[in-house]
């Protein structure tokens, strides 16, 4: 009796060590509608040229990439549908983060591109039948922008106007 008990809690263990926070990846729902712009926030909305990828964690300093990435549909918003996060345990609180550019494969090679502040979403997932997915309600909208030249960039610019100006 004793084995039985003693293997029924090592399962338990085990699968509870599986457990992952259920989230609707999505930027509007019932009562919010965060789009995404493009040049300043009001602006232009983002279209689906636009990659969107969103990270999630525990917290700020552990986040990880939920899913991959996938383009916004219309109007700056997306939906990714529900995704597990993998290092967030059921019913907790997950810190996310939404990354979106254009005109690159990836957000580190795109000319256009921004992210969201930081923000957290109450996970679902929780007992059996499991608890509905959280939501990405206290997502903020933000925008994607052309970034700034590098300082270098700028000082050779000045150096080569002042050279050319000094040849006249």
């Amino acid at each position: 009796m004793k084995k039985t008990l003693v293997a029924i809690c090592a399962l338990l263990i085990g699968v509870s060590a599986y457990a992952q926070g259920t989230v609707t990846i999505a930027n509007a729902g019932a009562g919010f509608n965060q789009p995404i712009y493009v040049g300043t926030v009001g602006g232009a909305l983002a279209d689906n040229t636009t990659m969107v990828e969103v990270w999630a964690g525990p917290d700020a300093g552990s986040l990880a990439i939920v899913g991959s990435a996938f383009n916004v549909a219309i109007n700056g918003l997306f939906s990714n549908g529900t995704q597990a996060l993998s290092n967030v345990a059921p019913g907790a609180t997950a810190t996310m983060l939404v990354r979106a550019w254009q005109g690159g494969a990836t957000y580190d090679t795109a000319t256009i591109k921004g992210e969201s502040l930081p923000f957290t979403a109450l996970t679902g997932g929780v007992g059996s039948p499991a608890s509905p997915p959280g939501n990405m309600a206290n997502f903020q909208s933000f925008a994607i922008v052309v970034p700034e030249p590098s300082v270098i960039m700028l000082g050779l610019a000045g150096a080569g106007l002042l050279w050319f100006r000094r040849k006249k």
